[in-house]
């Protein structure tokens, strides 16, 4: 991952108060049912879990390890649900532009994604494009 993403985080650690990235590993059996991320809190703290797969030749991640570490950084960096300004205009810009109609027309899961979902994931994705250098 690209430097400003560290610098994001380290960022959004300072603020929270916190030592590190709230990242839980708990590897589940072969047969588990468990979503591989999960997103909530502990002491009101952004967190996240990976359930990986395990296997006899390892852990199955189930997606891109990378993309779903870019995915826990978006979590834990984004904006406090209190900050209404923020998500106001997140939400404006999701659908007011051609922003808006570009995730459904790619997957049609985008279509009842929240506006943290949504924001993870293009998030993420942005992560990979090598010429940027900067969350907008």
């Amino acid at each position: 991952m690209p430097r400003w993403v560290f610098d994001l985080l380290r960022q959004r650690i300072d603020a929270l108060g916190i030592a590190n990235l709230p990242l839980i590993i708990e590897p589940q059996t072969a047969g588990s049912t468990h979503r591989v991320l999960s997103l909530g809190r502990i002491e009101a703290r952004p967190t996240v879990k990976l359930t990986p797969r395990l296997r006899a030749e390892g852990l199955d991640w189930r997606q891109d390890l990378t993309r779903l570490l870019a995915k826990a950084v978006a979590y834990v960096t984004a904006s406090d649900e209190r900050d209404t300004d923020f998500w106001r205009r997140w939400k404006e810009a999701r659908t007011a532009t051609a922003f808006a109609r570009r995730p459904v027309a790619v997957a049609g899961e985008y279509r009842d994604e929240t506006d943290l979902g949504l924001l993870i994931d293009l998030f993420a994705a942005y992560v990979f494009i090598p010429e940027l250098h900067r969350w907008p």
